[in-house]
C-alpha cells in the first residue's frame, strides 16, 4: 500500500538532476494512509452494497450493532466483503505466498482463512509486509492485526468515547504533546518502546492482534523473536545451502510481474545479495539501482562500480541544497518518529517522481546485525549496540517550558525499566542484542524509515525479512548469528564475483549539511518568528532560537581550527552572552540576572527540533 504522489511511469534515460524534486507539503496523506475510526454513532448499514462498490470506494462505512466504525483506505487497494455480508476485510500493504497471487485471491484467501480458523492462528500464518483488518458484524468486533516486525507502523489514539488506528499520526484528532516523547525523540533520535511525541498516542505492538469493540480493547500477542540458546547447531555448508534456498524463495515471493524493480544499493554485503538475488529472477533492462549519498561519497562510488560491472542502470539520489526545505520535508515524513537524514529525505523525494504503479524498490534489512562479541552487560548493549542512551538525557532547560525535566526523565526511566523486564528471559549478552535490535531498532527506526520515506511512493519489498528467514536467524546457534556471519558467508557463496569487488568502508557523512545551518539562519530565525506549533509549550520558539545560536556557533569555531587554549576562551565567552540573553527572557517565568540552564545540543539535534516544530505546526 503506498502513498502515490505522481502517476508518471519511468523513463530509463532520464537522470535523476533532470527530475523535478516532489514537494513533500503536497503530498495527500489522506489519500495514502489507513485510517480507522471507531464510535457509538450508527450510520448507514453496509447491506446491499457490492464488493465492487466498496473496491471503488476510498471511505467504508460499516455499522455495527452497538457502534459504528468509519474507514479510509488507499484507493489502489481493494477490500473485500464475504457473501453474506457479515464480514470484510481490509489489507493494507502485501502479503506473500509461494506463487504470484492477484489482490483478489489474497483477499479471498484471507477471508477463507478467517472463516476456517480463529483470529491468532489466521494471523500467525500470514508473511508479507501488511497491517490487516478485519470487520465482523457477527462478533461485533474489529481486529487489527499488525505484522511480525511492524513494517507497517500504525498509531491507536482513544479518545472519551472513540478509538482511532492510523498509520499516520497527522491524521489523528490531537495536537497535544507527549513530552517524555519529544524528549526522547530529540536526545535519542529515535523512540523506543511504543511511545510517540504526541500525548495518549502509542505506537501498535508488532506481532499481535487488537480487538475492538465499542468498550473494550484487547491485544494479543501471536509471535515473538524466541532466539535458540544454542551455542553450536547447523553445520556451516549445511547452513549456507539452507539459507540460500530461503532467500531466494522470498525473492522470488517478491519480484512483481511488470514494472520496474529498483534496489537500494550501498557499498556492503547485504544490498549486494539482493541485487544478486534479483539478477536471477529479473530481465536486466527491468532493474535499476540507486544509492544515497555525493557521487563521491564511497559507499555511492562503490555501488556505482558494482552495478556497472553487473551490468545494470545506476542512479543517485542526494541532497538538494535546501536545509530549510529539508528540514520542513523531513518533519512532513518523519512525523516525530525518525532521525534525521538530509540525503535519504531529499533522495527519495527526487526518486518519487520515478516510481511507476506497477514498481517495486528492494531494500536489505535483516533481523539479524553487526554486535560486538564482548558486551559486558544489557545496559552496554543498549547504550553501544542498540543506540539507546544511557543514562537518558533529558537536558535541564525542558523545565523553562511547562514542564519540569525531572519528571520527564522519571517518565523516560520508567520506559527504560519496561524494556529491560521484555528481555528478562534472556541471560546471554549476544541474545540481548539480537533480539533488542529486532524489538526495538528494527521495528522502531529501520523499518519506519522504509514505510515513511521510500514507502510513500512506492511498494517496498524487503525479502531477507521474509518470516521464514527471519524464523530461520532465530534458530540458529549464536556464532552463526554473530556479526552478520553466517548470512556474510552465505552471499560470498552464492555471489563470488560480486562480493570479490570492493567494499565501501566509510560512508555517506552529513557534515557539510550541518553547516549550512548557519549560511541559513536569518531564513529560519524568520520561520521560528512567524509560525507556531504544539511543540512551543515544551521549547519555546526563543530557546528554540538560542539552541541554534549555540550548535552553530560551535560547528563555526570548530572549521575555523583555533587553537584549544584560545577556543576554549571563545567559547566561554559565547556561552556567557548566550546565558545572559536567556535570562534576560521571559522563558518559565525567569527574571534578569537569573542562572539559566544554557542548551547544548549539536546540529543533528537542531535539525531534529525544527522539523519536529514544523511537523506540530500542521
Amino acid at each position: 500500500m503506498s502513498y502515490r504522489a505522481t502517476t508518471s511511469s519511468t523513463t530509463r534515460t532520464r537522470p535523476l538532476g533532470n527530475v523535478a524534486m516532489v514537494n513533500a507539503d503536497k503530498i495527500d496523506f489522506a489519500d495514502g494512509a489507513f485510517f480507522l475510526e471507531l464510535g457509538s454513532r450508527p450510520q448507514a448499514s453496509l447491506e446491499g452494497t457490492s464488493t465492487r462498490e466498496i473496491q471503488s470506494e476510498k471511505h467504508l462505512p460499516v455499522s455495527f450493532p452497538d457502534f459504528h466504525v468509519s474507514l479510509s483506505y488507499p484507493s489502489q487497494k481493494a477490500v473485500r466483503t464475504d457473501s453474506s455480508n457479515q464480514v470484510t476485510v481490509v489489507l493494507y500493504g502485501d502479503i506473500y505466498f509461494d506463487k504470484d497471487t492477484a489482490t483478489h485471491e489474497i483477499l479471498d484467501i484471507l477471508l477463507s482463512r478467517y472463516a476456517a480458523q480463529d483470529v491468532i492462528a489466521m494471523a500467525q500464518s500470514l508473511n508479507g509486509s501488511f497491517l490487516l483488518c478485519i470487520l465482523d458484524r457477527n462478533k461485533n468486533n474489529v481486529f487489527v492485526i499488525t505484522d511480525r516486525l511492524n513494517s507497517k507502523t500504525a498509531f491507536l489514539y482513544r479518545s472519551r468515547n472513540k478509538t482511532y488506528v492510523s498509520t499516520s499520526l497527522r491524521l489523528l484528532p490531537t495536537r497535544k504533546v507527549d513530552p517524555a516523547g519529544c524528549a526522547l525523540y530529540l536526545s535519542n533520535t529515535f523512540i523506543f518502546g511504543n511511545r510517540t511525541v504526541l500525548r495518549d498516542v502509542s505506537t501498535l505492538q508488532r506481532a499481535s492482534v487488537y480487538c475492538l469493540s465499542s468498550r473494550d480493547l484487547e491485544v494479543t500477542q501471536y509471535w515473538d523473536y524466541a532466539l535458540s540458546d544454542l551455542a553450536a547447531g547447523l553445520a556451516d555448508d549445511e547452513a549456507i545451502a539452507q539459507l540460500s534456498r530461503l532467500m531466494r524463495t522470498a525473492t522470488r515471493r517478491r519480484v512483481p510481474g511488470k514494472g520496474n524493480v529498483f534496489v537500494s544499493l550501498s557499498g556492503g554485503t547485504d544490498s549486494r545479495a539482493v541485487l544478486g538475488l534479483l539478477l536471477e529472477e529479473v530481465p536486466k533492462d527491468r532493474l535499476i539501482a540507486f544509492s544515497y549519498g555525493d557521487p563521491s561519497d564511497e559507499d555511492v562510488s562503490v555501488a556505482k562500480e558494482v552495478a556497472s560491472t553487473s551490468g545494470i542502470y545506476h542512479e543517485y539520489a542526494r541532497f538538494g541544497g535546501d536545509l530549510l526545505a529539508t528540514i520542513k520535508r523531513n518533519g512532513k515524513l518523519n512525523e516525530g518518529k525518525l532521525p534525521f537524514y538530509t540525503h535519504g529525505v531529499d533522495g527519495i523525494c527526487q526518486l518519487a517522481d520515478r516510481f511507476g504503479a506497477d514498481d517495486v524498490l528492494f531494500v536489505a534489512d535483516l533481523s539479524v546485525q553487526r554486535g560486538m562479541a564482548n558486551f559486558r552487560d544489557l545496559d552496554e548493549v543498549l547504550s553501544r549496540g542498540i543506540q539507546i542512551h544511557l543514562p537518558i538525557g533529558v537536558p535541564s532547560y525542558y523545565s523553562l517550558g511547562n514542564h519540569r525535566a525531572t519528571l520527564i526523565r522519571d517518565t523516560l526511566e520508567d520506559d527504560l525499566r519496561q524494556l529491560k523486564q521484555r528481555c528478562a528471559h534472556l541471560t546471554h549478552v549476544q541474545d540481548l542484542h539480537d533480539f533488542l535490535f529486532v524489538d526495538q531498532r528494527t521495528a522502531n527506526m529501520l523499518l519506519p524509515w522504509r514505510q515513511f520515506h521510500a514507502g510513500r511512493f512506492v511498494t517496498v519489498a524487503n525479502p531477507l525479512l521474509d518470516n521464514d528467514i527471519v524464523d530461520f536467524n532465530r534458530s540458529l546457534a549464536r556464532a552463526h548469528r554473530l556479526d552478520k556471519s553466517l548470512h556474510r558467508a552465505t552471499t560470498q557463496s552464492m555471489f563470488p564475483a560480486l562480493c570479490a569487488m570492493k567494499f565501501g568502508r566509510t560512508g555517506v557523512t552529513n557534515e557539510y549539511v550541518h553547516r549550512l545551518l548557519w549560511k541559513q539562519r536569518e531564513e529560519i530565525f524568520k520561520w521560528l518568528a512567524t509560525t507556531d506549533s504544539a511543540l512551543d509549550e515544551l521549547l519555546p520558539p526563543d530557546l528554540v532560537q538560542v539552541a541554534f545560536i549555540d550548535a552553530t556557533e560551535a560547528i563555526g569555531l570548530g572549521a575555523l581550527h583555533v587553537p584549544g587554549r584560545l577556543s576554549g576562551i571563545l567559547n566561554r565567552l559565547r556561552r556567557k552572552r548566550l546565558q545572559y540573553r536567556l535570562a534576560r527572557g521571559r522563558l518559565g517565568g525567569t527574571t534578569s540576572g537569573t542562572a539559566v540552564a544554557l542548551p547544548a545540543l549539536g546540529a543533528e539535534q537542531v535539525e531534529l527540533m525544527l522539523s519536529l516544530r514544523h511537523f506540530l505546526a500542521t
